[in-house]
């Protein structure tokens, strides 16, 4: 489908869509509808973050859970197909989890959609038919799905039996054994996958007309019926790749070093020597000037939110490759910017991340999820963080994380204890982590794992939230070693030193400093606002800029 066909379609929100019978075709049109469908609510200022928000179109929470199930399924089963240990079963299951979701999403547009909408779901959905039968769905359901979706809703559907047809896809998929993460679908795939994420975002949490709500919850099911056709072919994992950094850029030195604390002797009876009396507000008040926000934006309209951490004066941070890297394409993101924690902060996003640092991608690893890029302009009260020794730290251990939780404030701390020694997670040789139930989001990636001493011992990286089964799994996630980050620096030409240790009370504020530097006054931000908000203040920006210019060269040839 032409771009600018999806265009008209999109001007006029319920025309009826045909689209390319190609899966590959399919899945980029449904992309470029999705970015165009965002990029529209965002200009109209529709999409505002409501997480209170109610509405006829949301699922109870019996349906919510059978989709959350669901989606744990298609999970599951993807994650086989990828590596290449699904049978035929197993994908067909997938397919028809897939499928599942797309129904749902259909008939939850129907209550807010128009008459036009409401009959090009009921042609859809009637168009799906030669697959119930073998999917498996019950008659009354599938006869329920093949009325007038004028009379189609989220309950009309549970009372014919989706939510036990849900269910039973759940069930079948947790027999299959799971597998372990990191392999990645083909770009378009991937594409898709990013357009869905950021669908559902504003589905779930978005206020506005019901026409958009409507429109929003469609492309939702496109897309799910996208991934039901989908190339699930693994892209084989990439080895190490260096970014070369744009004309005159600095190369990363050979000579480059950075703080790390001492080598400690393994844990013996007596005293604990590693672990200090743990202060957190000392932690802090010592470390989070030096943790940087990280905000990256993609041509289509999608971004992500991470951490990282300062670990050289030149500006040199750390931190986890899936933050800069986009999954689509598999390079760096084409804007990302940096920013440093203000000496007084505000709690207002536009005050507070007003002085952008331009960032430059220098070296990633996809296996290890670590990445190196260099920021500009590093206050002088941002020290570098020192990478602690991780062979001394042990289970029980106290450690404290610093990041940008989505739907929390920026520069949250967060505390817990090493829960366990995990090695080769993922499959992947080497990405040895520490599991932590100190608390880490979506927002917190990249960002420092650090010890009582304020010493870095683990870069943030995953957390578990959902059981294959669909149970709710809370405070198991992990933090890469830093001796693996040690390891890999030192491979890509970053020459590592061990500094003095510094003894805990040496890093002890003052009640001076204590009273200057309160521990947050951040608010809750939700990902799409942060975004799109920085995205107006570029575009604002570079209005005035050009404006600027533009009176310079009047006056010059006035002249």
């Amino acid at each position: 489908m032409k771009l600018a066909a999806i265009l008209l379609l999109l001007c006029r929100p319920c025309a009826a869509v045909e689209l390319p019978a190609d899966a590959r075709a399919r899945a980029r049109a449904v992309c470029d509808m999705a970015a165009e469908f965002l990029q529209r609510i965002k200009t109209q200022a529709i999409g505002e973050s409501s997480v209170a928000a109610v509405r006829s179109a949301n699922p109870d929470r019996k349906q919510a859970r059978a989709e959350d199930e669901l989606s744990q399924a298609a999970s599951l089963l993807r994650d086989r197909t990828l590596y290449g240990a699904a049978d035929r079963r197993d994908e067909a299951l997938l397919r028809a989890a897939y499928r599942a979701l797309a129904v749902t999403y259909m008939a939850r547009a129907v209550p807010s959609a128009d008459r036009q909408l409401q009959d090009e779901i009921t042609d859809k959905l009637r168009g799906w038919s030669l697959f119930y039968s073998r999917d498996g769905m019950p008659d009354k359901l599938s006869g329920c799905i093949m009325s007038s979706s004028r009379r189609l809703s989220p309950q009309a559907l549970m009372q014919a039996g989706w939510r036990d047809y849900a269910r039973d896809i759940a069930l079948r998929a947790k027999g299959a054994p799971g597998m372990p993460g990191g392999a990645r679908a083909s770009g378009d795939t991937a594409s898709l996958d990013e357009a869905l994420a950021s669908l559902l975002r504003v589905c779930e949490t978005s206020t506005g007309a019901d026409a958009d709500r409507a429109q929003c919850l469609y492309l939702t099911a496109l897309a799910y019926e996208a991934l039901s056709m989908a190339d699930y072919s693994a892209r084989p994992e990439e080895p190490a790749v260096s970014s070369a950094p744009a004309a005159g850029e600095p190369q990363p030195a050979s000579t480059a070093t950075f703080a790390a604390a001492p080598p400690q002797a393994a844990e013996t009876s007596g005293p604990q020597r590693y672990s200090p009396d743990f202060d957190p507000k000392t932690v802090y008040r010592k470390d989070s000037p030096s943790v940087v926000a990280i905000i990256c934006y993609g041509d289509n309209g999608y971004g992500d939110i991470g951490s990282g951490s300062l670990i050289d004066a030149s500006g040199l941070v750390l931190t986890n490759a899936h933050v800069v890297i986009q999954d689509s394409t598999g390079k760096p993101y084409p804007r990302i910017e940096a920013y440093f924690k203000p000496l007084t902060m505000t709690g207002d996003r536009a005050r507070d991340l007003a002085n952008p640092a331009k960032v430059a991608v220098l070296n990633w690893d996809a296996a290890l999820d670590l990445a190196l890029v260099r920021v500009d302009g590093a206050p002088s009260r941002a020290r570098p963080l020192a990478l602690g020794d991780s062979s001394a730290v042990s289970v029980g251990d106290r450690v404290a994380a610093i990041g940008h939780p989505e739907q929390g404030g920026f520069w949250t701390l967060t505390t817990g204890v090493v829960s366990a020694v995990v090695s080769g997670i993922g499959g992947a040789a080497g990405k040895d982590v520490f599991q932590t139930d100190a608390s880490i989001n979506r927002g917190n990636s990249g960002g420092p794992l650090l010890d009582a001493a304020g010493n870095i011992i683990g870069v943030n990286t995953l957390m578990a939230r959902r059981a294959s089964d669909g149970m709710a799994i809370t405070a198991v996630n992990f933090a890469i070693k830093s001796e693996v980050a040690r390891k890999w620096l030192e491979q890509n030409g970053v020459k590592t030193s061990f500094a003095a240790q510094t003894a805990a009370s040496n890093i002890r504020t003052t009640a001076t400093e204590s009273a200057a530097a309160p521990l947050t006054e951040s608010k809750p931000y939700d990902i799409d606002d942060m975004l799109d908000e920085r995205a107006k203040a570029m575009k604002d920006m570079e209005n005035l800029e050009r404006e600027m210019r533009g009176e310079i060269d009047r006056r010059a040839g006035k002249n």
